[in-house]
């Protein structure tokens, strides 16, 4: 019995892993009312990461990886330096903000992946016995 692994086999698991993690971005808009699901969501995110570049490397999807660096990172480091000419607010506050910002562009970068992952499916052959 031969065991045939399907090529498409990372992606799916990735779409998986998406549909579960947008349930986080409700983390996040609950953030507003309670405290511990901001945590929540960013550990989430966190713990994602690593799967996500793994197949994003696998697949090699570079310019999904550099769009990742320039909306998610790249939108918290400028609302870092935006609120951080604002002398009204505390280093804390504009940190936070940073973090918050950057979180939502991640929830809205993992939806916008999860629509596109189905494009990248790879043709599956029927060669192998039953």
């Amino acid at each position: 019995m031969k065991i045939h692994i399907s090529k498409n086999y990372h992606l799916d698991k990735l779409k998986k892993w998406l549909e579960l993690e947008l349930s986080g971005s409700i983390l996040l808009f609950l953030s507003y009312a309670f405290g511990i699901t901001i945590f929540l969501a960013i550990l989430v995110a966190v713990l994602f990461l690593p799967l996500l570049f793994k197949v994003l490397i696998k697949e090699r999807r570079y310019g999904w990886i550099l769009f990742f660096v320039i909306f998610v990172i790249g939108s918290g480091v400028l609302s870092y330096y935006f609120f951080g000419q604002a002398t009204w607010l505390d280093p804390f506050t504009n940190n936070a903000t940073a973090v918050l910002v950057s979180l939502g562009f991640f929830y809205f970068y993992c939806a916008t992946l999860r629509l596109v992952i189905p494009e990248w499916y790879h043709e599956e052959e029927d060669n192998h016995p039953i």
